[in-house]
């Protein structure tokens, strides 16, 4: 429509009908730019592919989500739209350069964050740029939610997963393995492992062995700790 305000409307109004179904949270909006035509999963789930528009109408979008009482996050961080692969499926590669990275496809979560947006969604992607020391999927890969999101971008709000049964991530890492990787990553919610037992077994037995802190666990680390 060209008129971003049509996204807060749309959102505002989407939350007052969950809230109705009895949610409390909508994993979107989608902050990808449409700079794929092969792409097989976020294509018309995208805003446009123009960075400036995506980031405007994904900023109206989660004001209206947040003016109907329901939390949203922002995602495929670090950017799912040059993909021609279904992360669904299987594990798709983003190509660009760090570069290309942090000037395009973060704009609209760097625009985002900036204008308060407290959640946001990691993907299933390989993205050699922001490998350092790790070549794990950026869903449970440190150097691209702690060193990048985190530290470098100063995201403060919840950090997700996509869903963790998904062939991208679970082709690789099974349930256990994966949401310790996460945990350890900097991720806080840990969203659909395909085996919950085998996860919250796996995370037990981190925390026994020191793998993981039990502050972590317990909810009671400083990353949120705010002034009054």
């Amino acid at each position: 429509t060209n008129n971003p305000k049509n996204a807060y409307h749309l959102a505002y109004n989407m939350g007052k009908e969950l809230q109705l179904l009895g949610f409390n949270f909508n994993f979107a909006p989608v902050g990808d730019i449409n700079n794929n035509p092969k792409n097989p999963v976020i294509n018309v789930r995208s805003y446009s592919e123009d960075p400036d528009i995506v980031s405007e109408y994904v900023v109206e979008a989660v004001n209206g989500y947040s003016d109907a009482l329901m939390m949203s996050s922002i995602k495929h961080f670090p950017g799912h739209g040059d993909t021609d692969v279904d992360s669904h499926k299987s594990l798709p590669t983003i190509n660009h350069d760090k570069d290309f990275i942090d000037s395009v496809d973060i704009y609209p979560f760097v625009y985002n964050i900036k204008a308060g947006a407290w959640g946001a969604m990691v993907a299933h992607l390989n993205v050699p740029a922001l490998n350092k020391k790790y070549k794990y999927p950026a869903s449970i890969n440190p150097n691209i939610i702690k060193d990048y999101l985190i530290n470098t971008l100063h995201f403060r709000g919840l950090v997700f997963t996509d869903a963790m049964n998904m062939k991208g991530l679970t082709n690789d890492y099974p349930d256990g393995q994966a949401q310790v990787l996460a945990l350890k990553a900097g991720v806080d919610i840990l969203l659909m492992p395909d085996n919950t037992t085998n996860a919250m077994n796996a995370i037990l037995e981190a925390v026994e062995k020191g793998t993981l802190s039990k502050k972590l666990i317990s909810g009671t680390t400083t990353r949120f700790k705010t002034t009054e």
